[in-house]
Parts: C-alpha cells; structure tokens; sequence
C-alpha cells in the first residue's frame, strides 16, 4: 500500500502469519502480493516485494517462508503475470521456484481478470489443461491445494466435493 499505516499493518500481518506458520510446523505461507490502487504498477510491484523482502528479514531464524501466489489481475490485483512476479523475486533475492499449484478451474474465460473459482475440469480452463499439468514431468512431486468451490447441491460445506475433484486429479494423472 502507499498509505504508510496499511504498509505498516499489512507487513506486521504478513510477519505474524510466517510466526503462525513456523509455530504449526507449515513451511509456507501463501500470500497475495496485494494491488496497485492508484500507484503506477512498477511502483506497486516494487512496493510489495520491499514489504516481503522486510517481512522475511524480521523473520530470519524461522524455517517457514513466502510464497507469492499468482493472481487474475482483478482490479489492480499484483502479480497476474510472470513478469510482475519476476520483478519481486529479484527485489526479495529469491530463487524462482514452483512450489505449490493452487488449483482450481475457472467460471470466466482467460483474460478476463476475473478470479471465480470452478471445480476441476468443470469451467473454462477445462479437463485437457488439468491433464497436462497433472502429466508434466516439472510439475512431479510438487503440491496441489485445491482452490475450489466446496459446496454441496445444497449449499453448505461438503467433503464429498473436495473429493470428487480429487479423484478428477487423479483420474487425469493417469490418462
């Protein structure tokens, strides 16, 4: 954020969620590297990776770490495309590595910057494109965390969903 107090409390948040994470044995937080707002991008990319960079400095003895998970580019949303999450990882020092797919298909079409989560292989990134990541021999070993609607027929928490678009995963692996 531009605004000093949000920058403030947004890093003194992101710190207390790699403590949390530390604490319960997690070796990653996920995080969204936050939106522009009025600030040109380059500026608002180069403000998020300096957050980051800050929140792992402070943190320097825990083992968990940072992930900046990728976005749609809704509104002025950071870190839609490679090149966004590129600028950070130079800021931040990092290696870039894939280190956990958040999957999830979508209910709108590609470009459309719109993040409207779809069960596996039932919108518009469709069943073909999960087979090929499932397939991709880069992609071996890394972790999936399913991003996906989890209601039921009737509209409350299911397990059973979470389920079906594991199997969906899993058939897709093996075709």
């Amino acid at each position: 954020s531009a605004d000093p107090d949000l920058r403030k409390k947004s890093i003194a948040g992101l710190i207390e969620e790699v403590r949390r994470a530390e604490m319960l044995g997690i070796p990653w937080v996920v995080a969204h590297p936050g939106a522009a707002g009025e600030q040109p991008v380059t500026v608002a990319v180069a403000r998020a990776a300096a957050g980051i960079a800050e929140a792992l400095r402070k943190t320097p003895k825990l083992a968990a770490g940072i992930l900046i998970e990728t976005t749609a580019g809704q509104g002025s949303c950071l870190g839609a495309t490679f090149e966004e999450i590129r600028a950070m990882l130079d800021v931040i020092d990092a290696t870039p590595s894939l280190m956990v797919i958040h999957a999830n298909d979508s209910k709108r079409e590609l470009g459309s910057r719109v993040d409207r989560h779809e069960g596996i292989g039932t919108g518009k990134i469709g069943r073909e494109a999960f087979r090929l990541l499932a397939n991709h021999p880069a992609l071996t070993g890394i972790p999936w965390i399913l991003e996906t609607p989890k209601e039921g027929p009737d509209g409350k928490p299911s397990a059973a969903v979470d389920r079906r678009n594991i199997a969906t995963i899993r058939r897709l692996e093996r075709s």
